[in-house]
């Protein structure tokens, strides 16, 4: 390893001093923490922020995140778009390291959506979200929907939104949503003006399970701040109820069909606020906190096993002093907020916000073990003297990762603005630089990118190689560097390529800060040339700011190589003008990308191929065969279709013989009824030539063989 630090410095030319770019005047923040060890530390900075809305789209008010099966994770709020639309309901997919996913996207067709969003992970990888949507009936009154759309793992919509309820006895409060293990979900929120709660499950496929369930609560109770949360046997819901200036926190258990499982449970009794979070753990105990206005001012937390049971009495969350501040109504209520998400080791992470004399908002946050332990010190994960900030949510990505969210007033323009931001625990954290080997099979011919992962905490260089055992079968073509460390931030060493080699190394330069969380080193790009077995091993280095090593390793992959066949042929026929892309052609599930001269090369593996072609006017063919080992490479030539199927249909009959004879005597582009589908030889012209096309294959259906 010294011998290449050496080379590396022979190599290493005068570096063009580079800009770093300055801290955005607003700051995003979220929260990252990863299982604790027994010697717990105070998390620190993962991720850079992230500002979530758009400067040209303004937050509104709410915010909800999910984590999918996949670790990726969405968040979802309520906004305004640039054309003046407000209330809109916003949402955009992030990988786990925190880069998007996709762009941002909204969610419901109309605009006014009046509540707060609801957010659920489901079995199949996907999620739902919800919300409120307001409108005037004839009559000119308001009236209330409940909606909610779903989506796959890859955030494409998997079913337009539908209606839970619309009525007038709608209460305006956010509508919730839970999982349910079959694959459906259930929605929770209350009718009524403000006395009843509802639950309703719906199937993996959104079909409603039965009518509106009524959670059993005594006449006359005022309701507010429902919430439901997944259980292993079923979900819980809760609930505000209040008497007087006072409120109490109750539930109710239900099984995966809808019926309950026990009676109503008392959560708390005598509170001074209503605003509380409720989170089931991973072993199904019930954690509840809240704030309280008018005794101290604290944030409080109690626990209770699922039957209600008290496992803790209420204890206090912050351990910051309480400071007055004069001018407040309230000047004790400074810590407020307070959200809660558990992880799944079963430690579980509290956040709150609190509004101090000397700052216009401080965003806090405590870790708790399984045994209710702080682990590490209350750490402060935003403050802001100039804007007006305010808490949002905090969601459990992972046993690792915990995401915290909140909003901060713009300082040029009177909009918000929603962040988010990843910490983690130093001392959990394993520093580690990996390649990221490809899941698939890998067969002659292809092109293989190989990530270079790293994963640490307080990172302020790098440095890899990577060779290969054997370039007959595989070689090194070229290689990128990745974003880990920035490039406006960091100093570059010119990576070395060989084929059987690659090396490079990035280190930050002042006043970068040094990075942690998880991302991209590097990406190599290897040739798989024959079939076979080939050893890559990665040599990795990795230096905090002081220039220690934070981890120094050596570590061996291996690449399968399968043999390959090579299939090639020609559609040139088959396009319209030299387009081809009306002409579709899929070997084995896969589309196959066709060139501007008609031709296409694809390699396969061994064993039985399916080839699949179609094209307008003509009855679609499909080809089998079967790849053996020392198979040669196949070329099929000129590959041409049945013409005379005009109408789509994958069959020739009358109807296609109507429609070429209603365009008899057509030219393209003379607007004389031409019709593309009927031109079978793609003369631009539909006349005597496509006729014998059409009678030579009459009564002919597809698919046909080649």
């Amino acid at each position: 390893m010294h011998t290449h630090l050496t080379s590396l410095a022979k190599r290493i030319k005068q570096q063009v001093s580079l800009p770093l770019t300055k801290s955005p005047s607003m700051l995003l923040v979220a929260a990252l923490c990863l299982p604790l060890t027994a010697l717990a530390q105070t998390p620190t900075q993962a991720s850079d922020p992230m500002q979530l809305n758009s400067t040209s789209s303004s937050y509104s008010k709410g915010a909800a995140a999910t984590q999918l099966k996949d670790d990726s994770y969405i968040v979802t709020w309520v906004g305004s778009t640039s054309n003046g639309e407000y209330s809109r309901i916003f949402a955009r997919h992030y990988h786990m390291d925190g880069t998007p996913k996709g762009e941002r996207f909204i969610v419901n067709s109309l605009a006014s959506a009046n509540e707060l969003p609801g957010i659920v992970s489901l079995e199949d990888g996907g999620y739902a979200i919800s919300w409120q949507h307001s409108y005037d009936d004839l009559q000119g009154y308001t009236r209330l929907k409940s909606l909610v759309k779903r989506f796959n793992a890859q955030s494409q919509p998997v079913s337009s939104e539908f209606e839970v309820v619309s009525d007038k006895t709608l209460y305006k409060t956010k509508s919730e949503l839970a999982a349910l293990t079959n694959g459906g979900m259930v929605v929770a929120l209350i009718l009524g003006s403000d006395s009843d709660v509802y639950v309703k499950l719906y199937d993996a496929d959104n079909r409603s399970q039965g009518s509106f369930i009524r959670v059993p609560l005594p006449n006359y109770t005022r309701t507010s701040k429902v919430k439901i949360t997944e259980l292993d046997t079923g979900f819980i819901v809760t609930w505000l109820s209040s008497s007087g200036n006072r409120y109490n926190i109750h539930g109710q258990r239900y099984n995966q069909s809808g019926e309950t499982d026990g009676a109503m449970l008392t959560f708390a009794e005598g509170l001074s606020s209503i605003n509380y979070s409720t989170e089931t753990l991973s072993n199904s105990d019930v954690l509840i906190s809240w704030q309280e206005l008018q005794e101290d001012g604290h944030i409080y937390a109690k626990r209770y096993n699922p039957s209600a049971e008290t496992i803790t009495e209420a204890f206090v969350v912050n351990t910051s002093p309480i400071v007055k501040k004069p001018s407040s109504i309230n000047p004790s209520a400074v810590q407020t907020a307070p959200s809660v998400t558990g992880l799944e080791n079963g430690n579980y992470l509290i956040s709150w916000f609190s509004d101090t004399p000397n700052s216009n908002g401080v965003i806090y946050a405590q870790m708790f073990n399984a045994q209710n332990e702080q682990k590490g010190e209350e750490f402060q994960v935003f403050a802001s003297s100039s804007t007006a900030t305010s808490a949002s949510f905090v969601e459990s990505l992972n046993a690792e990762k915990v995401l915290i969210g909140w909003t901060q007033a713009s300082a040029e323009t009177s909009n918000f603005d929603i962040f988010t931001q990843q910490y983690q625990y130093a001392g959990s954290v394993a520093q580690s630089l990996e390649l990221g080997m490809p899941t698939g099979t890998i067969l002659e011919g292809d092109t293989v990118h190989l990530p270079i992962k790293v994963k640490g905490a307080n990172i302020y260089g790098l440095d890899t190689i990577i060779n290969v055992s054997d370039t007959t079968k595989a070689r090194i073509s070229g290689g990128d560097y990745g974003e880990f460390l920035p490039s406006d931030e960091r100093l570059s060493v010119p990576m070395g390529i060989s084929d059987n080699q690659w090396d490079g190394a990035l280190a930050l330069m002042a006043p970068a800060t040094a990075k942690s969380g998880e991302g991209d080193f590097a990406t190599v790009t290897l040739i798989a040339e024959q079939a076979g077995t080939v050893n890559l091993t990665l040599q990795a280095q990795m230096t905090d700011q002081q220039g220690n090593y934070l981890n120094q390793s050596n570590t061996d992959y291996t690449l399968s190589i399968e043999e390959s066949v090579t299939l090639t042929g020609n559609v040139a026929d088959l396009g319209i003008a030299g387009d081809f892309i009306y002409v579709t052609l899929y070997i084995n599930g896969q589309r196959v990308t066709i060139n501007p001269d008609g031709s296409f090369s694809v390699c396969v593996g061994l064993g039985e191929v399916t080839m699949s072609l179609s094209a307008p006017g003509h009855l679609t063919a499909e080809k089998q065969i079967t790849l053996t080992a020392g198979q040669a490479d196949i070329d099929f030539g000129q590959i041409p279709l049945a013409g005379g199927d005009s109408n789509g249909d994958n069959v020739i009959d009358i109807a296609d013989l109507t429609q070429l004879l209603g365009a008899y005597r057509s030219v393209d582009g003379q607007h004389n009824g031409y019709v593309m589908a009927a031109d079978f030889n793609r003369d631009g012209a539909i006349n005597l030539q496509d006729l014998t096309l059409l009678g030579a294959n009459f009564g002919k259906q597809g698919p046909q063989s080649w």
